[in-house]
């Protein structure tokens, strides 16, 4: 064949998919995506790999036709009292073990250099499962399942996401508010019966992991809630993504933000945030050729 097209092409350059543009001898290659950039930096592949920028829209560009109207709010939220001890308890063995062995704390590929000592430093290994127990504190605390519950009272009725870091808490958050779950432990047929249903109205509301942050398509669905995510702008962009598309009767979109105050989150946050402001301000709804 003489064209090649990828969709979600930002993941091309990825060691699992670039063979397929190595060795593709099509001619003509188109690629898509609304966020190209990559936290390990392999989005500078892209040209080679399919080809230079030819076309790009900004997200006001497509508000009205293409987008719903949008808005994006952070709701900051503090621990309790147990729980911010508990997180300052295992957030000091983390931050006390990158001290004591000079390592500055910048990104993603510090923290991967830690998890390779982690293999032969038991210190190491300690550390990193002393900060994944504080991240938890953080990502599940008791006032956010308490804020969780007013929005989704707030917005009855509408068509909800709700997006978490973890599969425990999606499960935790399923059985509280009893609302269907899906994780990559869901078989294609439940989950595809789930998306089903949420699209005839049957079920009001999902909640997931990062599964559902590509590859639904659900055009009435107006809010999206993360109680937890990662730093990668991607991330958000996409989680915003899934409420965007326009639909009879939806006069605005709205994304809400959980963020764990005096925490990890509060910098996790405003990293992804930064990457979203990049995408509003400039031309970041790309297609190479």
């Amino acid at each position: 064949f003489l064209l090649i097209v990828f969709d979600e092409c930002h993941h091309v350059p990825s060691e699992a998919y670039r063979n397929i543009a190595q060795m593709s001898v099509a001619p003509y290659r188109l690629g898509l995506t609304a966020f190209p950039e990559r936290a390990d930096e392999l989005h500078e592949l892209l040209p080679d790999l399919i080809g230079g920028i030819v076309y790009q829209k900004t997200p006001e560009e497509l508000v009205g036709k293409y987008l719903a109207p949008y808005e994006v709010v952070g709701i900051r939220i503090p621990l309790t009292k147990e729980e911010k001890e508990r997180y300052k308890q295992y957030y000091e063995i983390f931050k006390s073990y990158i001290e004591k062995r000079g390592i500055t704390f910048r990104n993603l590929e510090d923290f991967q250099r830690i998890v390779m000592r982690s293999g032969s430093d038991e210190e190491a290994f300690k550390a990193l499962r002393a900060l994944e127990q504080a991240r938890k504190i953080a990502f599940s605390s008791k006032r956010k399942l308490e804020k969780l519950r007013e929005i989704l009272e707030r917005h009855k009725g509408e068509k909800i996401i709700i997006f978490t870091r973890h599969n425990e808490l999606v499960y935790e958050i399923s059985r509280r508010f009893l609302i269907p779950a899906i994780t990559h432990k869901t078989d294609k047929k439940e989950r595809s019966e789930i998306l089903k249903k949420f699209r005839e109205g049957r079920y009001k509301a999902i909640v997931s992991s990062q599964v559902l942050d590509e590859g639904i398509d659900v055009p009435d669905a107006s809010v999206g809630i993360i109680i937890s995510g990662t730093g990668s702008s991607r991330e958000l962009v996409q989680r915003l993504g899934r409420i965007l598309r326009p639909a009879p009767g939806k006069e605005k979109a709205t994304l809400y933000e959980f963020i764990s105050v005096g925490t990890s989150e509060v910098r996790v946050a405003k990293r992804r945030k930064s990457g979203l402001k990049r995408v509003v301000n400039s031309s970041r709804f790309f297609c190479f050729l």
